[in-house]
């Protein structure tokens, strides 16, 4: 299979999470606090960017929801909403048909829900399964064409 990998520009000031082990559902942090990004309040069309290194499914249940999650509060305390989630793990639990594999995941979302623009951003991970652990990383680039 051929790799079709898009080169999106880092920019440190889009990073949503930094890399470190995860084994319990928790907000994306980097250098150890929770990351919210302010983005403003217009529309913003977006690809969030999901480089894995590292998951464990061997036991077959491990399943890890990363979501963007956007809220009109800037602690993110109400008014939380989904824009978008990719399910991760053993294929018998996660949406897809076949295991995860470490590698890059592109997940694209907007902010504009129900025609409601939310201006602060954040990324989510629900971790479920016996011996749950995941090492990821999450940054936001801009929609290729946006």
């Amino acid at each position: 299979m051929s790799t079709q990998n898009k080169h999106y520009i880092f920019d440190a000031s889009l990073q949503l999470k930094d890399s470190n082990a995860i084994t319990a559902s928790a907000a994306g942090q980097v250098a150890g606090s929770d990351e919210i990004l302010d983005i403003g309040t217009g529309r913003v069309d977006a690809v969030a960017i999901v480089d894995i290194s590292a998951l464990d499914i061997t036991t077959g249940d491990e399943t890890y929801g990363v979501e963007i999650q956007g809220s009109s509060s800037a602690t993110f305390a109400s008014d939380v909403v989904v824009y978008a989630e990719k399910v991760f793990g053993d294929s018998s639990v996660s949406h897809d048909s076949v295991d995860t594999v470490p590698g890059r995941y592109e997940i694209p979302f907007t902010n504009n829900q129900e025609g409601v623009l939310r201006r602060y951003l954040r990324t989510f991970t629900r971790i479920a399964g016996t011996t749950p652990s995941i090492t990821h990383t999450v940054h936001v680039a801009p929609s290729p064409g946006a």
